[in-house]
C-alpha cells in the first residue's frame, strides 16, 4: 500500500523540481525586441522561443550549472552559464545579440521564367522611368509591336488594328473596367491600374489561352505586390500627384498596400490648339489587404474608387492647313461649355486555398458601380480664309479673302448607369508535366443608358425654317430644322452572363502543347458561344532566346 503511494509521490516531486525559471527580453543592437529567438539548455532537449516583445521564459532543473544558448539567424550564437538555482527560484537575464556578418564568395543569380507562355514580361520599374501623359503601365505598352494609339493624350490602345474596347484588363486575376462614355482623350482621367502598387506585368497580342476571358485582341494581366516590408513614396508634378503605402504586421499574416492619385491635365491642354478654359480634375484612391489564415488559406480584398470631372469653356481656334498653292487658315469662335463626371466604385473579395503543391482554389465575388454623365452645348461660329500665298508680296501668309462662313451647334445629355456583379471559380492542378487548369463566371449586369445628343451645321441658313420666298405664298407652320445629325436612344437592361473554361497543358520535352475551350451563354440573346483555343510553342536548346510560338481559335466578342 505505502509502495504504491511512493511512485505517483516521486514523479510529483519530479515535475515540480523544474519550477525554477530563467526569463528576461532580448535585444539587438539597437534596444529593437527579436522575435523568435531560440533558447536552448546545452545538451538538452528543453527550449523556447521568444515573443514579438523580445520576452523570453524558460524552465531549468535545480541545483545544478546550466549553459543557455542564444541564437538568431543573421546574429551571433549566446551562450551563458547559469549559476545553481534554488527550488522555486526565479533568474532574470537580459540578452542584447550582436548582428553577425560573414565574407561570402561570389553568387550567381539567375532566374527562370517560362519561355513557352503566349505573354511578354514587362518590368514595373520601367513603367516609372517612361514620360507621357497617361502616366501607367498603358504608355509602354504603345512601344510593343503590333500596340498603337492615335491619341497621345489617351491612355487607350489599339492591338493589331483593333478597337479599344477589345483589350481584357486583368488586376489580380479579376477584370476591371474603364468608362465608357468617354470619346476623347482630354476627357480620360487615370487609368485603374497603379503602377505604384504593381509587381508584375504580363501582356498577350492575341493567340491567348481559354482560361482568358472573350475579348478579341489583347490580354493585361497585372498583378499588385504582397509587401514583405513597410515603406511608401510621394511623387508631386505639375500634373498631379501620387502617394502610396505598404506594409505587413510583424506576424507577417497581414500585408496592406494603399495608393491614392491626382491627375490635372490642365497646363497640358492649354497648349492644344482650341483655346479654352480647362478644368480637368482626376483622383481615385486603391487598396489591396492580404491576409493568412494559415499556410494553405489565405483571404484578399481590392478596393477602388475613382472619381473623374472634365469641364471646357471654349474660347476660339485657329489652324492653318492646305499647301503652298493653296494655304488655308480656319477660324472659330465658340459659346457653351462641356461638364462631363465619372464616379466609379469597385470592390473584389477573393479567398484561395491550396491544400497541396499541386492544387490550387480561388473562390472570387465582386461588385462594379458606374455614374457617367456627359453633357455640353457647344455653338461654334467658323470663317474659312484664303491666306496669301505670293513670295513677293508684303502680305505674304495674312488673309487674303473670306472664302467661306458657317455656323454649327453640338448638343448632347448622355447618361449610363451601370452595376456588375459576379460570382468566379478558378482552379489549377500542376502535376510535372501535365497542367489543368478549369474555372466559370456568374455575372449579372444592370445597365441604365441614355443617349441624347445632335448636330447642326448650317452655312448659310438652309436648315431653319422660313417661309417660302415667293409672292403671296404662306409660311409652312409645320416647317422643322434639319439635323446634321441625331441621336436618341433609352434602354434599361438587367441580364445574366455565364462563362466557364477547361484547359490543359502538356509538355514533350521542349514543346509545350495547350488546348482548351471556353464557352458563354448570355440571357439577353439567348446565344451560347463556344470557342475552342490551342496553341503550339517550341523552346530549341540551341538558342535560349528565341521560342516557336503558334496559336489558333475562335474569339468572340459580345457587346459590353
Amino acid at each position: 500500500m505505502h509502495k504504491g503511494l511512493l511512485l505517483p509521490l516521486f514523479l510529483l516531486f519530479s515535475v515540480l523540481g523544474y519550477s525554477q525559471t530563467i526569463n528576461g527580453t532580448i535585444t539587438d543592437e539597437q534596444n529593437n525586441s527579436l522575435l523568435s529567438v531560440n533558447i536552448s539548455i546545452l545538451n538538452q532537449s528543453m527550449g523556447a522561443i521568444s515573443d514579438e516583445n523580445g520576452k523570453y521564459s524558460l524552465e531549468i532543473p535545480p541545483n545544478r550549472s546550466v549553459v543557455v544558448v542564444y541564437s538568431f539567424i543573421g546574429y551571433e550564437m549566446e551562450k551563458i552559464r547559469i549559476p545553481m538555482l534554488k527550488e522555486g527560484q526565479n533568474y532574470t537575464l537580459n540578452i542584447q545579440l550582436k548582428t553577425s556578418s560573414t565574407l561570402l564568395e561570389d553568387v550567381i543569380i539567375t532566374d527562370q521564367k517560362s519561355r513557352k507562355e503566349s505573354f511578354s514580361r514587362i518590368k514595373p520599374k520601367h513603367v516609372s522611368v517612361l514620360p507621357g501623359n497617361s502616366g501607367g503601365i498603358e504608355a509602354i505598352l504603345k512601344t510593343l509591336p503590333g500596340v498603337s494609339s492615335a491619341n497621345e493624350l489617351s491612355s487607350q490602345y489599339s492591338v493589331r488594328g483593333g478597337n479599344f474596347d477589345e483589350n481584357l484588363v486583368y488586376v489580380n486575376g479579376i477584370e476591371v473596367y474603364r468608362p465608357f462614355l468617354v470619346r476623347s482623350g482630354q476627357q480620360e482621367g487615370l487609368s485603374f491600374v497603379n503602377t505604384d502598387m504593381v509587381s508584375s506585368i504580363l501582356f498577350s497580342a492575341g493567340g491567348f489561352d481559354a482560361k482568358y476571358g472573350d475579348k478579341m485582341s489583347s490580354v493585361l494581366d497585372i498583378t499588385y505586390k504582397r509587401p514583405r516590408e513597410n515603406a511608401a513614396t510621394l511623387q508631386l508634378s505639375l500634373l498631379g500627384g501620387a502617394a502610396h503605402f505598404e506594409g505587413i504586421t510583424k506576424n507577417g499574416r497581414l500585408s496592406y498596400l494603399i495608393g491614392a492619385r491626382h491627375k490635372t491635365s490642365q497646363y497640358l491642354l492649354n497648349s492644344l490648339d482650341t483655346e479654352a478654359d480647362y478644368s480637368p480634375k482626376f483622383s481615385d484612391i486603391q487598396t489591396f489587404v492580404n491576409f493568412e489564415l494559415n499556410t494553405n488559406w489565405q483571404i484578399s480584398f481590392l478596393g477602388n474608387i475613382s472619381s473623374n470631372q472634365y469641364q471646357m469653356v471654349p474660347k476660339n481656334r485657329d489652324t492653318e492647313f492646305g499647301t503652298v498653292n493653296e494655304a488655308l487658315k480656319l477660324t472659330i469662335y465658340f459659346e457653351g461649355q462641356e461638364v462631363d463626371k465619372y464616379q466609379t466604385y469597385f470592390g473584389a473579395l477573393s479567398t484561395s486555398y491550396q491544400p497541396n503543391t499541386k492544387l490550387q482554389l480561388q473562390f472570387t465575388t465582386s461588385a462594379f458601380r458606374t455614374f457617367e454623365q456627359e453633357n455640353f452645348d457647344i455653338l461654334g461660329e467658323y470663317w474659312l480664309y484664303q491666306l496669301e500665298n505670293n513670295l513677293g508680296s508684303d502680305n505674304f501668309g495674312d488673309i487674303a479673302f473670306d472664302r467661306g462662313v458657317g455656323k454649327y451647334i453640338n448638343h448632347a445629355r448622355n447618361s449610363l448607369n451601370a452595376t456588375v456583379t459576379n460570382f468566379s471559380h478558378k482552379g489549377n492542378y500542376n502535376n510535372e508535366s501535365l497542367k489543368f487548369d478549369w474555372g466559370f463566371r456568374v455575372q449579372k449586369e444592370e445597365i441604365e443608358d441614355k443617349i441624347s445628343e445632335w448636330n447642326l451645321i448650317d452655312s448659310a441658313f438652309f436648315n431653319f425654317p422660313h417661309p417660302d420666298d415667293n409672292i403671296g405664298d404662306t409660311a409652312n407652320p409645320d416647317q422643322q430644322i434639319i439635323m446634321s445629325e441625331l441621336l436618341k436612344t433609352q434602354i434599361n437592361l438587367s441580364s445574366y452572363r455565364n462563362s466557364g473554361y477547361i484547359q490543359v497543358s502538356k509538355d514533350i520535352g521542349n514543346l509545350t502543347i495547350t488546348g482548351g475551350n471556353r464557352g458563354s451563354y448570355w440571357t439577353y440573346n439567348e446565344e451560347l458561344l463556344m470557342s475552342p483555343r490551342v496553341s503550339l510553342a517550341y523552346a530549341p536548346i540551341w538558342k535560349k532566346d528565341i521560342v516557336f510560338r503558334a496559336a489558333s481559335g475562335i474569339y468572340y466578342q459580345s457587346p459590353f
